[in-house]
């Protein structure tokens, strides 16, 4: 076991890369559907990329502070997988009302400052966490635009994907992608290096 985390224990240490503006550090990345190409340069975000388990239940208060000073609205975007996806789509229904769905996705907002992001990563983990889907949290501007068919055999989802693909509209992301990936971004704000200083997702970032 790696201890770690403000002291909570990992059995692996993730591999983190921080891309900060300031310092003229890009995370590039192209959406392989739509052919566009988003840059955290260009649009002035801070990201983390992590590859390895992290347990983002203890960087809840980091996040959402994180969402609070950088958005308008809280928003989730999640690609459930079998077996349990059903049961999923019903618990977050039951919680948040009407989702908006596009094939097998779904996402759905909620007021800032509401218990919705502790509530839905307690969901994730109580359902199987890293084994549930893909999920997409955090805060935006606006509300995005839905996905679309891109092609007869090809279409957006409600993912990270589709966030990107409208820089200009996001506040604060958390991706939790497949394979233990993970990709956090936000836009720089007022006592920001402080937060995250005192935050255990200070551990995450390399000296």
């Amino acid at each position: 076991m790696i201890s770690g985390l403000g002291g909570i224990e990992c059995v692996m240490k993730a591999d983190v890369r921080t891309y900060d503006p300031r310092l003229g550090q890009d995370y590039s990345v192209s959406d392989r559907r739509t052919k566009k190409t988003f840059s955290s340069l260009e649009h002035g975000l801070f990201v983390l990329e992590c590859i390895g388990a992290v347990d983002w239940m203890s960087h809840l208060p980091f996040v959402r502070q994180c969402v609070e000073a950088t958005s308008k609205e809280f928003f989730f975007m999640v690609d459930p997988w079998e077996p349990g996806a059903r049961e999923l789509r019903e618990g977050v229904e039951r919680k948040f009302g009407s989702l908006n769905e596009f094939e097998h996705s779904f996402c759905g907002y909620a007021p800032i400052g509401s218990d919705a992001l502790g509530w839905l990563l307690e969901l994730r983990r109580s359902l199987g966490g890293d084994n549930t889907g893909l999920w997409c949290v955090g805060g935006c501007l606006t509300e995005f635009k839905p996905p679309v068919r891109t092609s007869f055999w090809k279409g957006q989802l409600w993912d990270v994907s589709l966030v990107l693909d409208q820089p200009e509209k996001i506040g604060c992301v958390l991706s939790l992608d497949e394979m233990q990936q993970s990709l956090f971004t936000t836009h720089l704000f007022d006592g920001f290096d402080n937060l995250l200083r005192q935050s255990p997702a200070a551990h995450l970032s390399p000296a």
